[in-house]
């Protein structure tokens, strides 16, 4: 039997899929990895601006006019109306201690106290910048929602002349970050998937290679073991054909000559007994050597004479216990199939014999539609319940079940005070 000429196809096939996870995954975690570094570098950037902005911009007229210099608010106003103007800005807030709006480009917002974030309150517990992409969700960000509906919002802290504590809250237009995604995924995502590429291509040649070698070896191998078995077939028929044109020819006309001697009256009875004993031996030795015979060269069973083989070997297996033994097949029986049923019965009727103290033992053969069916039955004490499982004196039968199964077909033991059945099963020849 040749090797399946499909396996190298699937695993070429197996290798290409996998690449192909392995492209949309790579090519996921790229992105997302480039995301979230452009993301990261996009937010350090803004705490950069906004430090700027708040040293250069807000911080020289914040002291003054918290400190009650309407000009110095009104500068304010001006330069930041001016970072608005060309895109640097969408909002400013100056936040005080409570939530209280000390000051705002949003003229409405100040004075007013509003609800303190987790973010504005993390940075005036622990001063330090923080940003991130903000939603805008909350009240004072409502305006900018009609604009934009993402925004960069930076909380910087920052202490006045005279030690008073404040927090800038600045919120800029989320294009860098954007531009930052764009530019980073553009370089990294490609060049991943470049790169997987390159290593999915180069492996290809050498998995078909390997592919092909292991093909060629599982060819050898079918050839040297095809090899092996014809020449174990041919060592089989030879030694069958020996025995039976020899030994047994032999041994059987030992056997007739000695049974014309044996019913000669002038022989004395001592001789005659002894001349017994050898022929019951002989006789064994022949019916012995013929079930040798069939083991042999088991392409000489069919399904004529292959009920005729279970009887004797089921007698001789059975001597005290009366042995039934019928057969309904109606079709040719393939030799292999007539030998795996006569080892079958014969291991069942040395079972019967060796463990179960039966006084008979019935065994069917019938065939139909669908499929060849081998019935033993005994009177016995009935099989323990988990034997085949342990293995304990009933190897043989364990055996015939994983012979039954690479055959398609089934052995199945049914044992209980009554006897046991033990029921083989095999599709149609």
């Amino acid at each position: 039997m040749g090797p399946d000429r499909s396996t190298g196809a699937r695993a070429v096939v197996a290798l290409v899929l996998t690449s192909l996870v392995a492209f949309a995954f790579v090519g996921t975690a790229a992105y997302i990895t480039a995301h979230r570094i452009a993301r990261a570098d996009a937010l350090a950037e803004a705490r950069r601006t906004a430090h700027g902005v708040g040293r250069a911009v807000i911080e020289p007229d914040l002291g003054r006019y918290l400190d009650g210099d309407r000009a110095a608010g009104a500068d304010l106003a001006a330069a930041v109306a001016s970072r608005r103007e060309d895109g640097t800005l969408e909002r400013v807030i100056v936040w005080g201690r409570g939530g209280q709006v000390l000051w705002s480009d949003d003229r409405s917002l100040i004075g007013r106290t509003l609800p303190v974030g987790p973010q504005l309150a993390g940075v005036f517990a622990h001063p330090r910048d923080y940003a991130y992409v903000s939603s805008l969700t909350s009240t004072q960000e409502r305006a900018e929602q009609e604009s934009s509906p993402h925004l960069v919002e930076a909380y910087i802290p920052m202490t006045l002349a005279g030690g008073r504590s404040v927090v800038l809250e600045m919120l800029f237009p989320d294009t860098r970050v954007q531009q930052a995604d764009k530019e980073l995924s553009d370089r990294i995502v490609p060049f991943t998937l470049l790169a997987l590429l390159v290593v999915a291509v180069s492996q290809l040649p050498v998995a078909i290679w390997l592919v092909r070698r292991t093909e060629a070896a599982q060819q050898d191998r079918d050839r040297m073991l095809d090899t092996v078995l014809i020449a174990s077939e041919r060592e089989r028929r030879l030694l069958a054909r020996h025995l039976h044109d020899g030994v047994v020819q032999e041994l059987a006309g030992a056997t007739f000559l000695l049974t014309s001697h044996g019913s000669d009256p002038e022989v004395p009875p001592r001789t005659r007994q002894a001349l017994d004993v050898v022929t019951e031996t002989l006789h064994r030795a022949v019916g012995d050597l013929r079930e040798m015979l069939v083991e042999l060269h088991p392409r000489e069973l069919t399904g004529d004479n292959l009920t005729e083989l279970i009887a004797t070997s089921a007698i001789r297996a059975c001597p005290d216990q009366k042995v039934a033994v019928s057969s309904q097949v109606t079709r040719p029986l393939p030799p292999e199939t007539a030998a795996f049923l006569y080892r079958c019965a014969r291991e069942c009727a040395v079972n019967v014999c060796k463990h179960a103290a039966a006084d008979s033992v019935e065994i069917t053969l019938d065939s139909d539609e669908a499929g060849i069916r081998l019935v033993v039955r005994d009177d016995g004490v009935g099989i323990p319940a988990g034997a085949l499982d342990r293995s304990d004196g009933h190897l043989g039968l364990v055996l015939l079940r994983e012979a039954a199964t690479d055959l398609g077909g089934s052995l199945g033991v049914e044992g209980g005070p009554g006897g046991t059945v033990v029921t083989v099963g095999l599709p149609p020849a």
